[in-house]
């Protein structure tokens, strides 16, 4: 391959620093991030090491161009160890090690090899770490207002308002033009590290005290305090100065190299809150927005975050599972890049760089990726936004202790909704808080404000001129009870203004521990909510009520309905973001299903049918979610349930909180034909029988912590029982999810009958609180109903899409302006595997379009598709989608 021309290196240095941001747009305008090498690469992977690693294993030229040939568009190296400390002699940041120079001859040899593969080279790169620069410069280092977690984090966290701000900008745009790099990929992109508990909070060395008393007049808290009006405003404040950074940092990386792409994985997402200092709202950063995710749900979520920072490009990462064969190993991928390319973003993965799994896996994604890649990304055709409000996750939601690294209410709500317009085939875009002004909204027919407590009196009158010039808006529990620094208001705007008003501000401990029943007042229809209340008091005389609270008919208004100006609004009492009841997950080549072939008692049992080929590893996997068990009511959790397990079967039982502390008691059976717990051997697995397991576990108290005790009984009714295990979580209180599935990769199959879940009070007495004995045949499968799902359909119904798609909530849908005139509509089987791509399987999908069509085509298969008129829209029947097919669509 030839090397780029450095003939415009000498001009470029001289923007280096402070002027480079200033006159990037004027004197050398960067290319767009999508036209980068890396910005244009298809599979993009980490696969980094040491450059020593690269030399001492065997043939790693032939690796890169193993790589090369099997579809990767684009490499991660490191130019900095695991800690952020230099590999090689540079003037900026300081360099640990002896051998800098023989690093720097290693290195230049790897670019230049993968280079000559085909392939941009980017690097890794910990923003917030470099253990030498700590070493040298002490007043570089971060200073928690809390305690360490592990105090040898102050030997590398350096903070981005000392000197080590400017150095590590000096070094980045230095090593991109020593290397000939394509850019830079920034992991650890957060202010406070957050990888480690009870979460820190930086910072407040000399500089940042400096900076912010410089701001504000005041001093940095040296506490976590929340009724202290300093302290918000130091968080606010801390968003700011961080996004400001980064938006300093890539101006200048951009500016002098413009063929450089810079991503930085925002860690402010699903499980890492508010600490981060990372912006859950827009700031200005030429990048490519990137993230992480590792289940199908958070991923749709964490992508949608991403886009809704406006940039030209989003990026979400996961690992490069190796761990199967290839071709099962393939599949679980892929689900992950389509996923991202149907909700309009770009994957990439990262491994072991001498794998030599990796290759042929690579060849088995690469061609549907390179497939589909041309037709990925582009605005949104526009019809849902849900708001997603910085001032609400953090000043509501942040103060309830035990949150983060768990499933947390805020975007366990804000996953809720999107899985719900996901399954009624309207996906939404998500609007931050800066972005919610009237010129926005108007672009929606209808916007969602279901976890928005805390907003701002300008966002509640663009929330109510939206309604009124007629479209359709729908206002969870408490929405605008609190201004944007989460204190309570005297009075609501949205209330005065829409006609209601809720009785005091919600309590967000209570997200996950409140249980409910709500009837639907058309049909009688029951639907049980674990959440936050607010009872609601409907003011204005036209509201229709959709739901009451409990089985009365004269229960309080749960939901609520009314015209409003032009438009319509939809306000909720209770936040429905957990729902009782039973999940079934599976695919590929796994299944659940209920069946006569055995039970242990009656006629039915559950069925499940393992697999390597599985879109997720726990797969085929049964969620039960129910009211919460915790003391004082009770001491204990109890489950039972009869399992029998085919040969090579493996079984996993799971007991959980759905808040942190979330691990419970776990029981494996089946390795080595054995049950086990607490990593020893309970007793013998017989195989195609059914025994009885009993997990009970005693929750967590002051004076102890939790444990458990595992109760196997047999056929012949031996019974083997643990001594008392400790909880893999001492601090366990609390039983609401339960979870059994087969993480086993032999094809087998295993049944269980009779689940039972009680709770034991403190006297011994013992409530049944769950059972499932499936003797209601295939219906006992049945998904639980769900209020947000139900209130989308009702929305779709008041404001019907531009893009109507009639199909199976399992095939997803993304919609995306092109260009003008030109429409693209992904559909996605989740259900669907590898072999079906480009295949005539799957269930056909019927798309109708409020807007004129002149044609349609696959442009993949080069295949036209026909159009016709019903009901005065534009309709097109997909005969099949078996996994992912692309629409081109001619206005």
């Amino acid at each position: 391959m030839k090397r780029r021309s450095r003939k415009w290196f000498p001009f470029a240095a001289m923007l280096a620093g402070p002027l480079a941001v200033a006159l990037s747009g004027l004197v050398m305008p960067s290319e767009p991030v999508e036209a980068t090498r890396y910005g244009k690469a298809c599979l993009r992977i980490e696969a980094r090491g040491m450059p020593w690693q690269s030399q001492d294993a065997p043939a790693f030229p032939e690796a890169e161009q193993a790589r090369a040939q099997a579809g990767c568009g684009a490499r991660w190296i490191q130019v900095v160890d695991h800690h952020g400390s230099p590999l090689v002699k540079n003037p900026f940041l300081p360099c640990p090690f002896a051998d800098a120079e023989k690093n720097s001859v290693m290195l230049r040899q790897w670019v230049d090899t993968i280079h000559q593969a085909g392939m941009p080279v980017v690097s890794w790169f910990a923003l917030s770490f470099c253990g030498e620069g700590a070493k040298t410069h002490p007043d570089w280092r971060q200073v928690p207002i809390v305690p360490w977690p592990d105090p040898a984090l102050a030997d590398f966290v350096c903070c981005i308002n000392s000197g080590y701000g400017d150095a590590l900008i000096e070094y980045c745009t230095w090593v991109i033009e020593r290397y000939e790099l394509d850019g830079i990929w920034f992991d650890g992109s957060a202010w406070t590290p957050i990888w480690q508990h009870p979460l820190p909070l930086t910072c407040r060395c000399s500089a940042c005290q400096t900076k912010f008393k410089s701001a504000t007049g005041r001093e940095i808290p040296t506490k976590v305090d929340w009724q202290d009006p300093v302290f918000r405003q130091w968080l606010a404040w801390r968003y700011q100065q961080f996004g400001g950074y980064i938006g300093r940092l890539a101006g200048a990386i951009r500016a002098k190299h413009p063929h450089a792409a810079v991503v930085i994985n925002h860690y402010h997402r699903p499980e890492i809150p508010w600490h981060s200092a990372i912006p859950l709202d827009r700031y200005a950063a030429d990048i490519i927005s990137g993230s992480e995710a590792f289940s199908p749900d958070r991923l749709d979520l964490t992508m949608r975050l991403c886009r809704a920072y406006g940039r030209s490009q989003s990026e979400v990462w996961r690992p490069f599972d190796t761990s199967s064969t290839p071709e099962a190993n393939a599949e679980g991928l892929l689900r992950h890049a389509l996923i991202c390319y149907s909700a309009g973003g770009h994957p990439s993965f990262g491994g072991d760089p001498f794998d030599p799994k990796m290759s042929p896996t690579a060849a088995l994604m690469s061609p549907v990726m390179k497939a589909i890649h041309p037709y990925v990304g582009g605005p949104s055709v526009p019809y849902a936004a849900i708001h997603v409000s910085q001032q609400t996750e953090t000043f509501f939601f942040g103060p309830v202790e035990g949150l983060g690294w768990g499933p947390d209410p805020y975007f366990d709500a804000l996953s809720v909704w999107t899985e719900a317009l996901g399954q009624s085939h309207v996906p939404p875009d998500y609007v931050y808080d800066s972005d919610f002004r009237s010129e926005v909204l108007a672009r929606y027919r209808v916007v969602l404000m279901p976890v928005s407590q805390a907003i701002s009196d300008a966002q509640a009158a663009a929330a109510v001129e939206y309604a009124q010039a007629g479209g359709t808006l729908l206002l969870g529990v408490g929405a605008g009870q609190l201004d944007p620094q989460g204190w309570p208001r005297s009075a609501n705007p949205l209330g005065q203004s829409l006609g209601f008003a809720f009785e005091g501000v919600p309590k967000p401990g209570e997200s996950q521990s409140q249980h409910h029943l709500l009837t639907a007042v058309q049909d009688g229809k029951a639907i049980h909510v674990s959440g936050m209340r607010a009872p609601v008091q409907l003011t204005a005389p036209d509201w229709k009520v959709l739901y009451r609270e409990g089985a009365e008919s004269n229960g309080s208004p749960a939901v609520a309905l009314r015209s409003y100006g032009k438009g319509h609004v939809v306000v909720l009492s209770l936040d429905p973001t957990r729902i009782s009841g039973i999940t079934a997950v599976d695919g590929g080549k796994t299944e659940l299903s209920v069946t006569d072939e055995t039970a242990a008692g009656g006629t039915y049992s559950l069925k499940f049918v393992d697999d390597a080929l599985a879109p997720q590893t726990f797969c085929p996997d049964l969620e039960t979610r129910l009211p919460a068990l915790d003391m004082p009511k009770f001491k204990c959790s109890q489950l039972r349930l009869d399992l029998k397990a085919g040969k090579d079967a493996h079984v996993s039982i799971e007991i959980r909180s759905c808040r942190a502390p979330i691990v419970g008691p776990i029981v494996s059976a089946g390795p080595q034909q054995k049950v086990w717990t607490g990593g020893q051997a309970l007793c013998d697995l017989p195989v195609d029988q059914w025994i009885q397991l009993e997990i009970e576990c005693e929750f967590a108290s002051p004076e102890k912590g939790a444990t458990y005790q595992v109760t196997a009984t047999h056929p012949n009714g031996q019974r083997y029982r643990s001594p008392r295990l400790p909880c893999p979580d001492a601090q366990y209180c609390r039983t609401d999810w339960f979870v059994i599935f087969g993480p086993g990769t032999i094809p087998t199959t295993f049944y269980v009958d009779n689940a039972e879940l009680a709770g034991i009070r403190p006297d011994g007495t013992r409530e049944v609180v769950h059972r499932m004995d499936f003797e209601e045949g295939p219906e006992a499968l049945s998904p639980p109903l769900s209020l947000a799902r139900a209130l989308a359909e009702r929305i779709k119904h008041l404001a019907p899409p531009p893009v109507e798609v009639v199909g199976p909530e399992f095939v997803r849908v993304g919609a995306f302006e092109a260009s003008p005139g030109r429409v693209l509509v992904h559909l996605h089987n989740r259900q669907g595997a590898c072999s079906d791509w480009q295949q005539s399987a799957g269930p056909p999908v019927t798309i109708r379009c409020g807007f004129p069509i002149r044609s349609v085509r696959l442009p993949i298969a080069n295949q036209p598709l026909a159009v016709r008129e019903h009901s005065g829209r534009h309709e097109i029947v997909v005969p099949a989608v078996g996994y992912y097919r692309v629409l081109e669509l001619q206005r």
